[in-house]
Parts: structure tokens; C-alpha cells; sequence
């Protein structure tokens, strides 16, 4: 069974609710619980084209984005047998509790990062839809619907 499990945590109300059920599962079969915490638009593809100044919200998606680019590369090495990815919606900027600021690109991207990162070392990923307490649901939706496009589109 599973030796290494690896979570992905955004520091939202969503870990402590995951990670109890993940401490279960590790139980059950003796695996080890490994932690990845991770704390944009037409204008941020077509950025250099442009030649625009980055604005404050590409700057953070950008942040965040090079953070989680250097993370998952060795949180890999770790061997995982299956990454359990939690797709939280916490950290869009409209969400009132989450604390993060990333667009609606920016998740997008945090989203193709995992796949891929996964996907390149034949990892197979559990996902699970998480957090999202925009102010308008339609932008929860829309956090959401983007991680299972992303999903799709990795395999």
C-alpha cells in the first residue's frame, strides 16, 4: 500500500478537515504524511509582448507561483506514491478568509504546476475541491471549474 502520501496545505480552515482524514489513511497503512504548503490573465501571457510593468497582482501570483516551482521539486524527491491534492479556492483574492491573493490565473497555474509536477513523475493525484468563501459564489465556481479544466488537461 502507500508508504508516502503527499498533501498539498494553503493554510486555510480546509487543512485540519483533510488532514484528519489523511492522518487515517497514513495510519491504515503505515505511510508517511509529507506537507507542501503554497501560499493571471490575457495581460500576464502576453506580458514581454506588451512590455507592461508587472502590476501588484501579477507580482503575487508570480511569488507564489516561483515558491511552489521550488517546493514541489523537492518535496518529489520524497518519492510520493500518491499526491492528494487539496484544489482550495481559499486563496483567490475575493475569498474573505483566505488570507492570499492570487487571480483567477494565478490559480490556474498553481493547478498545472501539481498536475504536471505529478504527471512527470507518474504520480497519480487525488483531488479534492476545498475551501472558497468568495464574496460572489460565481467566483468560487469559477476557482473550481478552472482546476478541473487544468486536471483534464493534464492527462
Amino acid at each position: 500500500m502507500y508508504q508516502r502520501i503527499l498533501v498539498a496545505v494553503e493554510h486555510s480552515a480546509a487543512d485540519a478537515t483533510i488532514l484528519s482524514h489523511v492522518r487515517g489513511l497514513a495510519g491504515l497503512t503505515g505511510a508517511r504524511v509529507l506537507l507542501l504548503h503554497v501560499a493571471d490573465g490575457w495581460a500576464a501571457r502576453a506580458y514581454d509582448q506588451l512590455q507592461l510593468r508587472e502590476s501588484e497582482e501579477m507580482r503575487e501570483d508570480r511569488e507564489y507561483l516561483e515558491r511552489l516551482a521550488a517546493a514541489l521539486p523537492l518535496v518529489m524527491r520524497s518519492s510520493p506514491q500518491l499526491v492528494l491534492y487539496v484544489a482550495g479556492a481559499d486563496p483567490f483574492r475575493g475569498d474573505r478568509l483566505g488570507g492570499l491573493t492570487l487571480t483567477f490565473e494565478g490559480l490556474r497555474r498553481r493547478d498545472r504546476v501539481v498536475f504536471e509536477t505529478a504527471r512527470s513523475a507518474g504520480v497519480p493525484v487525488a483531488v479534492v475541491l476545498a475551501g472558497g468563501y468568495a464574496t460572489d459564489v460565481a467566483d468560487t465556481v469559477e476557482v473550481h471549474v478552472g482546476t478541473v479544466r487544468e486536471m483534464l488537461n493534464a492527462e
